[in-house]
């Protein structure tokens, strides 16, 4: 794939990506957010 093509621009899905690494960038990118929210809403346990 040329790099001057800039594939990356025209992407919505991660079912438009063909490199099976770069589907897997993809989701992680998209999964970050929200496990980040859950991490922080998440009380944490205090140890007595």
């Amino acid at each position: 794939m040329e790099m001057d093509t800039r594939y990356y621009l025209k992407l919505s899905r991660a079912s438009d990506l063909k490199d099976k690494k770069e589907k897997r960038i993809y989701r992680a990118f998209e999964i970050l957010p929200g496990a980040l929210s859950w991490l922080t809403v998440l009380p944490k346990q205090k140890k007595i």
